[in-house]
């Protein structure tokens, strides 16, 4: 009896040994393919008016992104920063600012809107993802897996005060594009 639970258990330790060698091998090829793949990266800047470099607008960089032919290869990473001056002026006012990603073949700055000053009618455009509003030099990511094509980028916030137009409007918009690798 006693040769038997010893048998059984060297055997339990070769199967546990084997187990984790395998667990280790998976592991590392995983992180070999990784390092290998970049995921593309976008760097948005979202300002307004207190910006005095920029003024109102959304920057995006690279404008042109190249993706693998692959649809499970298409993920694209969105690291977004509202660059108000707000965050180093103490008397500069805090605007917060949305982003949201639209595939679409008209130009950015010709968007269906609800009417004048009221923003862009998304319910007419092909979203692909949103991040809720930033407040001055707050950061976010945004991970999307994109199609070649046409792209816009924009805030869409609308300001309470009636006197001021949407921030899309006021120039708070730009385009990337997205094609295949070949």
């Amino acid at each position: 009896m006693k040769s038997t639970s010893c048998l059984n258990a060297g055997l339990k330790t070769v199967a546990l040994l084997v187990m984790l060698a395998g667990l280790l091998l998976v592991a590392c090829v995983r992180e070999e393919v990784q390092a290998g793949s970049e995921v593309p990266t976008i760097d948005v800047a979202i300002s307004d008016f207190t910006n005095t470099d920029i003024g109102w607008g959304v920057t995006a960089l690279p404008s042109l992104i190249s993706l693998p032919s692959s649809p499970s290869a298409r993920r694209v990473i969105f690291n977004i920063t509202n660059i108000n001056a707000a965050s180093t002026l103490a008397d500069t006012p805090d605007i917060a600012h949305t982003l949201w990603v639209i595939k679409s073949d008209l130009p950015p700055d010709n968007l269906p809107t609800k009417g004048p000053g009221l923003g862009v009618d998304i319910s007419k455009l092909d979203v692909w993802g949103a991040v809720p509003a930033l407040n001055s030099g707050e950061k976010s990511a945004l991970h999307l897996d994109l199609e070649p094509g046409k792209y816009v980028l924009i805030c869409n916030i609308v300001p309470n005060n009636v006197e001021f137009p949407s921030h899309y409007e006021q120039g708070s918009f730009t385009g990337f594009t997205v094609k295949e690798e070949r």
